[in-house]
């Protein structure tokens, strides 16, 4: 019985510590998104958008429980620390102040809230370019048929 408890504990730990890496994997796939975006001249961003918006709430919940110093509800949910940045297969454990990640993550979710209202901006001219004719002439078929 004590094997099988040593066995799940250390299967727990490992599943744990690939989880906690999801950091350094948004991390890995942030600069393709914005090679793309950019290669496209901003046209992927319709499609590179939901990813990213995935990718902060995701940082967002590790956030609040990092500022909160509590655990997620979540089972195997990652943690923000300096190390879910490191690549797997690192031990890299440098003891750096937690404020500089914290300003990082805000300025990232900054950034891409910016990029998701000039994307909304971008929809709503090109609804309100299309739909000008449509609305002046209805206006002046009111306008006249009275």
């Amino acid at each position: 019985m004590a094997e099988a408890s040593s066995a799940i504990d250390s299967a727990k730990e490992k599943v744990t510590e690939q989880v906690s890496r999801i950091n350094n994997w948004m991390m890995t796939i942030e600069p393709k998104l914005l090679a793309k975006d950019i290669c496209t001249c901003g046209l992927a961003l319709f499609i590179t958008l939901p990813i990213r918006l995935i990718f902060v709430t995701i940082l967002g919940l590790e956030l609040k429980h990092a500022m909160n110093g509590t655990k997620s509800m979540i089972p195997f949910f990652p943690t923000l620390t300096w190390k879910s940045f490191t690549p797997n297969g690192t031990n890299i454990d440098i003891p750096l102040p937690m404020t500089p990640l914290y300003v990082s993550v805000v300025a990232y979710f900054i950034a891409v809230v910016g990029a998701a209202l000039v994307a909304l901006t971008i929809i709503a001219i090109a609804i309100a370019i299309q739909n000008a004719p449509l609305i002046g002439f209805a206006f002046l078929s009111d306008l006249f048929a009275q």
